[in-house]
């Protein structure tokens, strides 16, 4: 899989801010907001810690709070980034056998459980 500088938002990134309600945020700042999640996203699926997931968004949700940003923007921003996230994946890593196929969707289920558990901390 290919590695994107985070200097230049991927296509996928784009994608997000054209059709983010968000419109309280820059593109920009979107991005960042983004690729701060995406960034300690392979930790966090292999830690497989319920702690760190809630203690890290529930930052995130005070700094959103404190932005005025509804809660139903916050978790539509989630939304958007784990299905962003997931296209890019399934664009990009193509399985050439059935182990490489159940890895990718290993890694499916546990991108799905990441954003599921982020989300839980909201309501």
């Amino acid at each position: 899989m290919r590695r994107s500088s985070p200097r230049a938002p991927p296509r996928t990134y784009e994608a997000v801010d054209e059709r983010s309600r968000i419109i309280k945020v820059s593109g920009k700042e979107m991005y960042n907001r983004i690729y701060e999640i995406d960034h300690d996203l392979g930790r966090w699926l292999w830690e497989k810690s319920v702690q760190s997931v809630q203690e890290r968004f529930n930052v995130i949700g005070e700094r959103r709070c404190e932005e005025g940003i509804p809660l139903a923007e916050v978790l539509w921003a989630l939304t958007l980034t784990k299905d962003r996230l997931l296209e890019y994946l399934g664009a990009y890593a193509l399985a050439n056998s059935a182990v490489e196929l159940y890895q990718q969707q290993e890694l499916d289920r546990l991108i799905g459980n990441f954003f599921d558990r982020a989300v839980d901390v909201f309501v």
